[in-house]
């Protein structure tokens, strides 16, 4: 049974929001202030997490930068209409997915869903964040504040959707990905390509990132599934 962390200060929406996923047979836990739900997970591992950006003390948008500076669970913003500033943050620091206030428990759950589908749950502990948000592997950085790429002390420059495709894989590493998936991760299915649009980006990628010593990470093709970025460990 997967298990979900509710953090809404709305008791009303939560008792909602939570007979909708436990009829799904999801486990449900609930808090109702960021200082409650940040405690909760110190000693508790959830699969997902329900975060609204409006809570009393500590907000959403803090609660989420400070889950991601220890783990990678998914997070899902209830976010109300009209606080795009605070959904856009909430996207950059790590959530996975935003709902817009009022909505259809219904559309949640099925959110709920496909982030689990999409997300490689069995690897969520292998990348832990560092304080200001760093990927780090040998002689390799990605750092997820400034959007910049470091290889051997040198900065790389890497277009929007490059950097964003380099740092999904990196965060999983050795999970393979169909390009589907990563289409659906990343950019969701309002992307106005071809999935062969993929092999372009990964094509670009490899050439950016050449080095000139061995390195022990690796943009792999597995042929016929899709890509995974390798590190040997």
């Amino acid at each position: 049974m997967q298990s979900l962390l509710i953090v809404d200060d709305d008791r009303n929406i939560c008792n909602i929001i939570g007979k909708y996923l436990e009829r799904e047979a999801f486990k449900v836990y609930i808090k109702f202030n960021g200082e409650e739900a940040l405690e909760f997970l110190k000693d508790n591992t959830v699969d997902l997490v329900i975060l609204d950006v409006m809570l009393p003390g500590i907000d959403g948008v803090q609660v989420c930068e400070k889950i991601r500076q220890k783990e990678t669970v998914p997070i899902i913003m209830l976010t109300a209409k009209g606080q795009v500033e605070d959904k856009i943050k909430g996207l950059k620091i790590g959530a996975d997915d935003y709902v817009v206030k009022p909505f259809d428990p219904n559309e949640l759950v099925a959110r709920v869903q496909a982030v689990l589908r999409r997300i490689p749950t069995e690897n969520k502990n292998i990348y832990v964040a560092k304080p200001k948000g760093l990927i780090k592997f040998t002689d390799f950085i990605v750092d997820l504040e400034s959007c910049e790429v470091t290889i051997e002390g040198k900065n790389i420059n890497l277009p929007k959707r490059e950097f964003q495709l380099l740092e999904f894989l990196s965060k999983y590493p050795n999970k393979v990905f169909s390009r589907n998936q990563l289409i659906e991760s990343i950019w969701g299915w309002d992307f106005e390509a071809e999935d062969r649009a993929v092999d372009l980006y990964i094509q670009r990628l490899r050439k950016r990132l050449r080095t000139r010593k061995k390195v022990d990470w690796s943009i792999k093709t597995i042929w016929g599934i899709g890509y995974k970025f390798e590190v040997n460990q």
